[in-house]
């Protein structure tokens, strides 16, 4: 089984780890106060930790987050922090997937957005919209470019439509002007801004969690979004 080199070494993005059973990501930590925030959140959930028979011991839990983050080095092709274990073939070299690919993927996901921003009155506050928006402006997953760079051209007009429309329903940032996409999951930022966490959630695969920045807003608001439900 592929193991990380060095669990005290930092990788790119950070050591994080996602359970979907619970839709809950870990916060930025070192890699042992996550083996700490996996046991807890697993504890504070009895009926699933039955029903999945999840490990609450410290060394089993911490097997499992490196091998977790093994599988997220290995898939971006960050192979210089894996080792393979004796049965294993040396990590395989795997390019990422073009920006063009990964954007594809996301217009599902971007006609969502669409779909939701012609009815504002499920908009988060101006105050989540900046937080947000203070976040995304200085990430290195928002790439700035025309729509047309990103999706196909029904896409691009529906997008550029929504964002006319979200305009006038006064839907706006302080940090619109250094908005693009992200590269993560592919949708405008512009537009994602102003969605709940829940509908964010839902749309968002565990590939493009993966991409997620360790700094991104989203598994902060999931948390607080399970910590209050």
């Amino acid at each position: 089984m592929y193991r990380l080199k060095n669990r005290q070494t930092g990788i790119p993005q950070a050591i994080r780890f996602h359970q979907p059973e619970l839709n809950w990501t870990s916060r930025p930590g070192s890699f042992e106060n996550i083996v700490g925030q996996i046991i807890r959140v697993r504890l504070g959930n009895p009926h699933y930790l039955q029903k999945h028979g999840w490990a609450t011991d410290h060394d089993a839990v911490a097997d499992e987050l490196d091998a977790y983050m093994a599988r997220v080095c290995l898939d971006n092709g960050w192979t210089k922090y894996v080792q393979a274990g004796e049965s294993d073939a040396p990590p395989p070299t795997r390019a990422r997937p073009s920006l063009r690919r990964s954007a594809g993927n996301a217009a599902a996901g971007a006609s969502v957005l669409v779909r939701f921003i012609n009815n504002s009155s499920e908009a988060v506050s101006r105050d989540v919209s900046e937080r947000r928006a203070t976040v995304c402006a200085v990430c290195p997953q928002n790439k700035s470019g025309d729509l047309s760079s990103f999706f196909t051209v029904p896409v691009s007009n529906a997008i550029r439509a929504a964002l006319n429309l979200k305009r006038d329903m006064k839907l706006e940032t302080s940090k619109d002007q250094s908005l693009g996409v992200c590269l993560a999951c592919g949708c405008p930022l512009r537009l994602k801004l102003h969605l709940p966490i829940r509908m964010i959630a839902e749309g968002l695969t565990a590939e493009s969690r993966l991409e997620l920045d360790s700094k991104c807003w989203i598994p902060d608001e999931e948390n607080n979004e399970i910590n209050h439900s």
